[in-house]
């Protein structure tokens, strides 16, 4: 297993990108010295949503609840705090100092994972982001997240 560098330090603030990021966050490269790429990544995400949205006859305004697992220390769900107010969003990962991070920088509701995603106590949601999950979980892990998440979205509890 490969172990992560981390860093110290105080978050870190760029022009480029809405908030501050977590010095561990490891999406933040380090020859990416004005986060350009880092943020263009989460706009990136932001217009795929919204085109999500869109062809589903939506808009970032009829979201009440937001999933984004997993989370990190926020590269998508600082840019979609612009779109949706952070109280709506549920940050979600197994790295509690990132979850902790987005609910203070952003406002989001934390919310903890686990390998195995039926101990994950998961609530209705209108939008489920998954940006990389699946290059982050174990085999077999993908297919059941997918056959779990109609259960948590506010569609399927609409037509219960």
């Amino acid at each position: 297993m490969r172990r992560r560098m981390r860093r110290s330090g105080p978050p870190l603030s760029y022009d480029a990108v809405p908030g501050r990021i977590h010095p561990d966050d490891d999406m933040k490269h380090p020859q990416d010295a004005d986060a350009a790429h880092y943020a263009s990544v989460g706009r990136s995400a932001i217009a795929a949503i919204g085109q999500a949205l869109s062809a589903a006859d939506r808009s970032f305004d009829d979201v009440e609840a937001c999933l984004d697992m997993p989370c990190g220390y926020g590269r998508v769900l600082r840019m979609l705090a612009h779109e949706i107010p952070g109280e709506r969003i549920t940050a979600c990962d197994i790295n509690r100092k990132a979850i902790r991070f987005c609910a203070s920088e952003f406002g989001a509701t934390p919310l903890r994972s686990t390998p195995n995603l039926d101990r994950v106590r998961f609530g209705r949601y209108d939008l489920i982001w998954c940006g990389s999950l699946v290059t982050h979980i174990t085999s077999g892990a993908p297919s059941a997240f997918c056959d779990a998440s109609p259960t948590h979205s506010s569609q399927a509890a609409s037509r219960s």
